[in-house]
């Protein structure tokens, strides 16, 4: 063949292009997987039966119908699967690192892991023994059976002993691939009980999870929901802010839907109000406010018993699902900013299940828990907007409450009225030198700064991708298809990017 012949157009090529402009189904092809792009990260690629045209960002439609699914796989605890671990270090690097054994990507996660689960042991959740926690939970566990909506008992709130025990009952039987059925299950340690529907759609909200229940989420995730678990602990422990959608490239085909929000919150009490650790620290940050609180400025209250103060929260939602019949949402979140010096059950029990009504934690209480959403994409937009949204009035609060009280620091008015002596003078009485408010406040930027600059490259890639709630919600598109990357999600299966 000559150098001619192979610059020739292939006629093939051509009846191809020609064809590209026809109507499409977009049903009939393959959605396009994540790939591998060396140390660039994760990039999405046109399948190669994925015709011109097509946009690259696809819902696959095979989570549209219920699909045959490993029953025991998802009724088995994946640290009992792997079955290679000694003691509850092992048990944790084993859980995060799972197949890919000479893998040194999550190295940092397992360090994590370890030092936020320290003190905690499975004995403990099993027997009770050097058990302490605070932390709540509330679960809800529903079916589809002829279109009618069936509920496992509710519990109401859950420690995480009480969690653990209700997350290791079998959530499937054997018979629940079959569409339209909503078969009954007995519970392993519960012969006598009632039958319980299996837990096709499950909601899981966690206030100001600790090393217990972050334990208890580690030893019930089954082999499927591992890695989503794994991701869900690193965003909420380590504070960060993304969105996105993973489609694994490889092995069974789930779907991964999640965000994570850090925030700071504007709050008046006495002392600090969250006693969690992580690496021998407070595991969220705060900073007492007293320094703008003159004599004669009160930034928030007058009593001088208290004092105004920042405290760091952090929203981390995950959704996991199988198909749109079968997922699992979880949200964790720090309350202990709105509860104040109420405990978590107190709070709980106020916001959420007050006069007998059931309201949805994941959508802060503004969703009834007995008209549930049943579709994961219209869920994840429902808790994305509520807690957006609840995140962003308690930004607009705090940036506006110190934009004024600086105000008031720097007005001429206080230098008119005598008081400039005050500020300049380094050796002024208590807190209030220009020496010190001045490095108050370098210590207030650098608090804020971080969480900040993650929120607007949020939203900048947003509006970069232009996607509409519209377009989210099409059969044809990806959830979303714009993300501040999940830092660990692994880069050979996840659609998420920068």
């Amino acid at each position: 063949m000559s150098r001619r012949d192979l610059n020739r157009p292939d006629p093939r090529c051509l009846l191809r292009r020609r064809r590209s402009s026809l109507p499409i189904n977009p049903l009939s092809f393959q959605p396009p997987r994540p790939i591998h792009h060396g140390l660039g990260g994760p990039r999405l690629y046109p399948s190669l039966r994925c015709p011109i045209g097509l946009p690259e960002h696809v819902w696959d439609p095979v989570f549209e119908t219920r699909r045959p699914f490993d029953i025991a796989s998802e009724n088995t605890p994946y640290i009992e699967i792997l079955d290679r671990w000694d003691g509850l270090e092992d048990a944790i690097q084993e859980f995060v690192r799972g197949r890919d054994d000479m893998s040194e990507r999550f190295e940092t996660m397992v360090r994590d892991f370890k030092a936020f689960c320290a003190g905690a042991s499975i004995e403990g959740l099993e027997t009770g023994r050097d058990y302490a926690s605070t932390s709540m939970a509330l679960l809800d566990d529903k079916c589809i059976k002829d279109g009618k909506i069936s509920s496992r008992p509710y519990l109401g709130l859950l420690t995480p002993r009480d969690l653990y025990r209700e997350l290791r009952k079998k959530r499937f039987n054997s018979a629940s691939s079959v569409p339209g059925q909503c078969p009954e299950t007995k519970p392993d340690r519960e012969p006598h009980s009632e039958l319980l529907p299996d837990a096709e759609r499950r909601l899981l909200f966690i206030s100001d999870p600790d090393r217990w229940s972050i334990l208890t989420l580690i030893l019930t995730a089954s082999s499927n929901q591992a890695t989503a678990v794994c991701e869900l602990i690193d965003c909420y422990i380590s504070s960060k802010t993304s969105i996105g959608v993973t489609i694994p490239s490889n092995g069974f085909i789930t779907f991964r839907l999640a965000f994570s929000l850090e925030y700071f919150v504007l709050r008046t009490s006495s002392s600090f109000l969250d006693s969690r650790k992580f690496k021998g620290k407070p595991l969220r940050h705060s900073q007492s406010l007293s320094f703008l609180a003159g004599q004669s400025i009160p930034l928030q209250t007058s009593n001088q018993h208290q004092s105004d103060h920042l405290y760091q929260g952090q929203i981390s939602c995950m959704i996991f699902g199988i198909d749109k019949h079968r997922w699992i949402a979880y949200l964790l979140a720090d309350t202990y900013v709105e509860s104040g010096e109420q405990s978590s059950a107190e709070y709980l029990n106020d916001d959420y299940l007050e006069g007998g009504l059931r309201r949805d934690p994941l959508t802060d209480g503004i969703c009834d828990a007995e008209k549930p959403i049943l579709d994961p994409r219209v869920y994840f937009l429902k808790v994305l907007e509520i807690q957006s949204t609840k995140v962003s009035q308690e930004w607009v609060n705090l940036v506006n409450s110190l934009q004024q009280t600086i105000d008031e620091y720097y007005s001429w008015n206080s230098f008119y009225s005598g008081e400039r002596a005050f500020f300049d003078n380094v050796g002024a009485r208590g807190n209030f030198s220009v020496l010190t408010i001045n490095k108050n406040f370098m210590k207030l930027r650098e608090l804020l700064e971080g969480p900040l600059q993650g929120l607007k490259e949020l939203c900048d890639q947003g509006c970069k991708e232009e996607v509409s709630p519209k377009l989210l919600l099409s059969s044809k598109t990806i959830i979303v298809s714009s993300t501040v990357p999940l830092n660990t999600t692994d880069a050979s299966d996840s659609s998420s990017f920068k």
